[in-house]
């Protein structure tokens, strides 16, 4: 392993995500264990990260733009300068770029400098089937150069080329053992999450207005920010739920609302790692998702949730929380499997697993 090691992401500026919180958790982590840890993002100067970084990060801003928005050819090559400057003044020897979607850069910044690269994917590949953009492109073919590719889970290796899988390493995600758990008292339902188009909150919103007629007495509690916020609580108020959705947003402290929720529910059209389905199962609360949403029968199964089969519509969801409901006898066991899932995906595990994948 060398001795300065370089992670490179979009934007972490007030970023709630899963991917933010692991690539924070992981400089902190390699802090600690006494490595030099340059953390490169596209954020403007004045960015701040959502989750605490330790001090002893340095965190390179070298945006000249709002990250994702389009930049011209002189903005691009200040661009690389900076990459390569904070590349070669920290002496890097090994890069960690969160996503392929960014590879192109991180290569020409830092060609002929005998560097290795590692591509962390926070992502399955099944989110091309939801978005415009073509799985056979530049970068994705970049993942050829890569020295190790991580994935979250062992089925994502399968989506990928052949010659690519002897290179795929499996790095779950860290769950922490929460400090109290929930004790399924409240007739609360929980979705936690940005809330933006792959999340699929409206089919959650939807699906509860039909629940609610049944059990007018649960409520359900939504906990993000997104851009798609405003509009989300406007179909709330035209589906008559004023009264029984109340809308958080991102905190620290999330797990307040684990501990006051009895269900916990996801309908996102694809995932990585889902990191709020992994935190509601460790707090044992009843989870709830579907098949088809990769990522989420891997934590469900062994009888840790529920997995609904067939498309992710409101119609399936409500039918499924409508079941939950009915058979609370069924919740003492889900709830103790549920919280074993932290013994799978323990900090230990993912922190011996990076360290292998690092001394390669």
């Amino acid at each position: 392993m060398g001795n300065s090691i370089l992670l490179g992401t979009i934007s972490l500026n007030n970023m709630a995500g899963g991917l933010e919180r692991n690539i924070v958790y992981l400089a902190n982590y390699l802090v600690r264990t006494g490595k030099k840890v340059t953390l490169l993002s596209f954020d403007l100067p004045d960015a701040n990260s959502f989750f605490d970084l330790d001090p002893n990060v340095e965190w390179v801003r070298a945006g000249a733009s709002t990250p994702h928005s389009g930049i011209n050819f002189s903005q691009r090559i200040n661009l690389f300068y900076k990459m390569r400057s904070a590349i070669l003044s920290n002496k890097v020897d090994q890069i960690i770029c969160f996503s392929h979607g960014i590879l192109a850069r991180f290569l020409v910044a830092s060609f002929g400098l005998g560097i290795h690269h590692i591509c962390s994917e926070r992502n399955s590949l099944t989110m091309y089937n939801f978005t415009s953009h073509r799985k056979w492109n530049v970068n994705f073919l970049l993942l050829s150069f890569m020295k190790i590719i991580t994935v979250q889970f062992d089925e994502y290796k399968n989506d990928y080329p052949f010659w690519l899988r002897k290179k795929i390493v499996t790095v779950h995600n860290p769950i922490r053992n929460p400090k109290e758990y929930s004790d399924l008292s409240e007739k609360s339902i929980l979705a936690v999450g940005r809330l933006t188009k792959q999340k699929r909150i409206d089919i959650i919103l939807q699906a509860f207005a039909l629940v609610v007629r049944a059990h007018p007495t649960w409520t359900l509690k939504i906990v993000g920010d997104g851009p798609l916020k405003s509009n989300l609580e406007k179909l709330a108020v035209s589906l008559g739920l004023d009264n029984n959705i109340k809308f958080f947003p991102s905190t620290h402290s999330v797990n307040a609302y684990y501990q006051n929720s009895t269900i916990f529910v996801t309908t996102s059209e694809w995932e990585g790692f889902p990191n709020a389905l992994a935190e509601a199962l460790s707090y044992g609360l009843l989870c709830i998702g579907f098949s088809k949403t990769s990522g989420v029968a891997q934590l469900l199964n062994e009888k840790r949730g529920i997995v609904v089969e067939g498309e992710v519509s409101s119609s399936n969801l409500a039918s499924a929380i409508t079941d939950a409901i009915g058979n609370q006898k069924q919740w003492g066991e889900f709830s103790k499997n549920a919280k074993s899932i932290t013994r799978k995906y323990s900090t230990h595990n993912w922190q011996k697993t990076w360290m292998d994948v690092l001394n390669n």
